[in-house]
């Protein structure tokens, strides 16, 4: 329900969904709303249950914004393979300025993949 309403915000600029439980399966739902506000400046989704395919999910739709400036996941289950993912928004960002991924299972491969991408 708060998906579909979010979706109607054509000029919404701040998200911020975190500490909600959220798992993989509220991705297609948070894709879906971020693709139809292209205006939207900070996505914070930090604390919650998001693990890699969700992560991707994401990431894919975040390519639909370009003004970007503020993206939290911090606290999630996000491993190598989704900051490969992640690593491709991210350089798309131009306007992109904090980037948030502590607590996560990045390991040292996924922060050199993200490092080199911004």
């Amino acid at each position: 329900i708060i998906a579909s309403a979010l979706k109607q915000l054509s000029s919404l600029r701040i998200l911020s969904l975190c500490s909600n439980g959220m798992s993989d399966d509220a991705a297609e739902e948070i894709s879906a709303v971020i693709t139809s506000n292209t205006l939207l400046v900070d996505l914070l989704l930090g604390n919650n249950q998001l693990r890699d395919a969700g992560v991707c999910t994401i990431a894919t739709a975040l390519g639909s914004t370009r003004l970007l400036r503020k993206l939290d996941l911090s606290s999630n289950y996000i491993s190598p393979k989704a900051a490969r993912e992640l690593a491709i928004t991210v350089s798309n960002c131009s306007d992109l300025q904090q980037l948030f991924l502590n607590d996560n299972m990045l390991e040292t491969e996924g922060a050199i993949v993200i490092a080199n991408a911004l």
